[in-house]
């Protein structure tokens, strides 16, 4: 949807809320509080730490009021369960949470399985981590709905009203839904993933046949395109996280998915359009490499497709390995063409960041 040219803009840093004060000082501007506006953002995981969720929120909107700063939240929604083996826990009956009928809530390697044992993430650092997610499970799906509306709904509903009632609704930058969502191909694994494969017995190869089976294919029925059919699948459970939010009374124009831009489909089963769904606006990654290296085109095609609606880089940095792009060109590349809300990864700041708070293009 198009919005006046005066809805606020947010310069967001990933930032503890009780380093707020001192993240102010060191980008030494805070915006004018209206239509420019410096914040933190606190990454959450939604199934690990579900009791501390409410209070967790109520402290980033006290530190939000108390510095006059915006406060971004962040929810991953598949990546972190490791205290949810009622959940993933099909393959070990020593352990909490056995259920083979578990399968049914993690990715599996081919049409007959096996389900998978073990998720690879790097970040810097190879780790092992519980199961892939199925996406389409109906369990797991169940469970978000249940922590969002009886959980985090309830107290996001309170901490925005009462910021309305204060004058002060442009300190809520908005939720970013989800953690790069993507169903992992696991055919050409580094060698240092290879080797932690063949310790684990997790086959080569890539994963997602649980997901087409929910939705009806089957080695008898397989889809046109496989990666596109997996593609479908990331942007149709984006949206379904979304809309939780949004059934929750969160509105669409304040919630963003965290899509990988730069990451072909081959990497991810995720593309650039995977982030428009009806339940948000479009939130992506912005690291300028790979297809974003020289330029943000790929993102701009899409956002003209789809309307140009307003739109945010979720994860950036223009001190990103690899990237060679100074810091005003970057944020101009984001704050020029629509986009509402920028956030730096990592605390780094860096000359230029301070421009858009001040008002000047670019």
């Amino acid at each position: 949807e198009r919005t006046t040219s005066e809805e606020p803009k947010y310069l967001i840093f990933w930032h503890p809320p009780q380093k707020a004060g001192e993240l102010a000082e060191r980008v030494g501007i805070k915006g004018d509080g209206k239509t420019r506006l410096l914040g933190f953002g606190l990454p959450t995981s939604t199934f690990e730490i579900e009791d501390q969720l409410p209070n967790r929120i109520r402290s980033v909107f006290a530190a939000a009021r108390e510095h006059e700063m915006a406060v971004m939240l962040h929810f991953d929604c598949h990546l972190a369960w490791k205290n949810r083996p009622d959940l993933w826990n099909w393959f070990d009956p020593d352990k909490p949470g056995y259920d083979p009928d578990n399968k049914y809530n993690v990715e599996w390697h081919g049409w007959d399985g096996p389900p998978n044992k073990m998720r690879y993430l790097n970040w810097g650092l190879l780790e092992r981590m519980p199961p892939n997610i199925c996406f389409t499970s109906k369990e797991t799906r169940a469970e978000l709905t249940r922590i969002v509306s009886e959980i985090i709904g309830p107290v996001l509903r309170e901490e925005i009203a009462k910021l309305k009632a204060e004058g002060k609704e442009a300190l809520f930058a908005g939720i970013v839904v989800g953690s790069e969502p993507s169903i992992d191909d696991y055919s050409k694994p580094n060698p240092q993933r290879a080797k932690m494969m063949e310790e684990d017995g997790v086959p080569a190869g890539p994963l997602g046949y649980r997901a087409l089976l929910d939705r009806g294919f089957s080695a008898d029925n397989p889809p046109a395109d496989f990666r596109q059919a997996l593609a479908e699948i990331v942007q149709e459970t984006i949206a379904f996280w979304c809309k939780q939010f949004v059934d929750a009374g969160i509105p669409a124009k304040n919630l963003y998915p965290h899509v990988a831009a730069p990451a072909p489909i081959e990497m991810m089963n995720a593309p650039i359009w995977t982030a428009f769904n009806e339940y948000s606006r479009p939130g992506w990654t912005t690291y300028a490499v790979m297809v974003l290296g020289k330029n943000f085109k790929a993102i701009y095609d899409e956002l003209e497709k789809h309307g140009s609606p307003r739109w945010a880089g979720v994860e950036a940095n223009a001190g990103f390995p690899g990237s060679v792009v100074d810091w005003e060109t970057y944020l101009a590349w984001h704050y020029n063409h629509g986009c509402v809300m920028v956030g730096i990864n990592n605390g780094a700041t860096g000359q230029g960041n301070n421009g858009p708070l001040r008002g000047r293009k670019g």
